[in-house]
C-alpha cells in the first residue's frame, strides 16, 4: 500500500489478481447507510476541487469505482458531459442506476471495454 503524503490518496501496486480482488465486493459490501451517506457528502467537497477541470463543452466522463453515484450525477447534472460509471458492488452501481439514473456498468476496470 502507498500513499501520497500531500493528499493523502492511497493505492496498492501492483493490483492484486482480479479473482483474489473479487473477494472484496460480495454484494452487501458498500450496502450500508453509511457509506451512502457518506458517498453523498462527499460530493461537494470533490466538485469544488476538481469543478476547473472539466470542459465548458460536451464531453464524455467515465468515473471508476463510482460508489453509489453521487459525484457521477452531480457530474452529469453540472456539466454537458455524457457519463458512465463503473462500479463493481452490486448495491452499489444498482442504487447508481435505479435511484440516480445514471450509465452504469457492475465490472471492474480491467473487464471493460468501451463500445464506440
Amino acid at each position: 500500500m502507498y500513499r501520497c503524503k500531500n493528499c493523502d490518496f492511497a493505492f496498492t501496486a501492483p493490483l492484486p489478481p482480479a479473482e483474489e480482488f473479487e473477494v472484496f465486493y460480495e454484494e452487501d459490501y458498500t450496502d450500508s447507510e453509511d457509506w451512502r451517506t457518506r458517498n453523498r457528502l462527499s460530493v461537494n467537497k470533490y466538485w469544488a476541487h476538481l469543478r476547473p477541470f472539466f470542459p465548458d463543452k460536451p464531453f464524455r466522463f467515465l468515473e471508476v469505482g463510482g460508489a453509489f453515484g453521487h459525484f457521477s450525477a452531480k457530474v452529469k447534472s453540472d456539466t454537458e458531459a455524457s457519463v458512465v460509471m463503473l462500479e463493481c458492488g452490486k448495491s452499489a452501481a444498482n442504487h447508481a442506476r435505479d435511484e440516480l439514473g445514471l450509465e452504469v456498468i457492475q465490472s471492474f476496470y480491467e473487464n471493460y471495454h468501451p463500445v464506440e
